[in-house]
């Protein structure tokens, strides 16, 4: 009988190998130190809740509220008013076609034009 080291077959005839041991169990995520969207995090919602508060029982904080010093150093409030050159938005009238032609309050828009105007936005 030849000796198992010059026999190409003596692996063969051998004991299988021992099965592998099971793998540690993979730790659970830790949960992250800070919520990726600030605007869902509980500090967040917590400092708005705040903020709102404060803006309610403190007029410095009112936006609505213009506060201004003159040089006599009198303080003054006045509500804001808003920005004449913007009208309000209920006032705009709708947009409609007339044979054709996109009609949105004065400005009057042939097909070409509209198309003109695309092409220019995606150069």
């Amino acid at each position: 009988m030849p000796e198992p080291a010059s026999n190409p077959f003596s692996a063969l005839s051998a004991p299988p190998p021992p099965p592998p041991a099971p793998a540690a169990p993979v730790p659970s995520a830790k949960p992250p130190l800070a919520v990726s969207n600030p605007t869902e995090g509980p500090a967040q919602a917590r400092w708005l809740a705040d903020r709102d508060a404060l803006t309610k029982s403190d007029p410095w904080r009112d936006p609505s509220v213009k506060i201004t010093k003159n040089a006599e150093g009198v303080v003054s409030a006045e509500s804001r008013s808003p920005d004449p050159a913007s009208p309000p938005p209920g006032d705009q009238p709708p947009a409609s076609v007339e044979n054709g032609r996109l009609r949105i309050g004065e400005i009057e828009l042939s097909e070409q034009d509209v198309r003109g105007l695309l092409e220019r936005k995606g150069l």
